[in-house]
């Protein structure tokens, strides 16, 4: 009874992720293609997850990778059957953004751990940590407006005057994914 009772338990954990998951894609403008994350890999200078869908399911490198809460990163690599994402967190990735509060843009870079920056914003411009920051749009990869995450810090640059180095702790867990879904259209605004 035990172990029925735990594996019902973690059915009912299913269905509210999934549930989750498929409210925002009916709500979200485009084309999804829902996929299941079936392995990572990453060091500190590259992160990584593989995806359960590939060219078979319409998916090309570059299309973005996000979750109800949060962007997650692009398709890198795609095979027949499967796919490699680089996750937002990585050295190489970059995301054009909007700091929602002061609607001040710039772009984002991954860390290589579990933490973003936002670059090109300048020093005396007035920037607070619990600020939102969302997608621009400008990259042609995320569409505008979904959630990136939220400022750490914001202080001025001392290696990259005149700007500031903003922290940004993603919106979406990036350490336990589990499903998400692939951008595959952008719907005309």
């Amino acid at each position: 009874m035990r172990t029925e009772q735990s594996r019902l338990r973690e059915n009912v954990s299913d269905v509210r992720r999934l549930k989750a998951l498929l409210d925002f894609k009916e709500r979200y403008i485009g084309k999804t293609v829902a996929a299941q994350v079936i392995g990572t890999t990453g060091s500190d200078q590259s992160r990584a997850i593989y995806i359960d869908k590939g060219s078979r399911a319409g998916l090309r490198p570059d299309m973005a990778v996000i979750t109800p809460d949060g962007i997650v990163g692009k398709v890198k690599e795609v095979f027949e059957f499967s796919s490699q994402v680089l996750m937002i967190s990585d050295h190489d990735s970059a995301a054009g953004v909007i700091l929602e509060k002061s609607r001040l843009q710039g772009i984002l870079h991954g860390t290589g751990l579990m933490e973003l920056t936002v670059s090109d914003i300048m020093a005396d411009e007035n920037v607070e940590s619990g600020e939102h920051v969302i997608t621009s749009g400008g990259d042609r990869i995320y569409p505008k407006g979904l959630p990136v995450g939220t400022i750490i810090s914001a202080l001025p640059d001392h290696d990259n005057a005149p700007f500031m180095a903003i922290r940004v702790k993603p919106a979406a867990d990036l350490a336990r994914l589990e499903e998400v879904l692939v951008v595959v259209s952008i719907a005309a605004a």
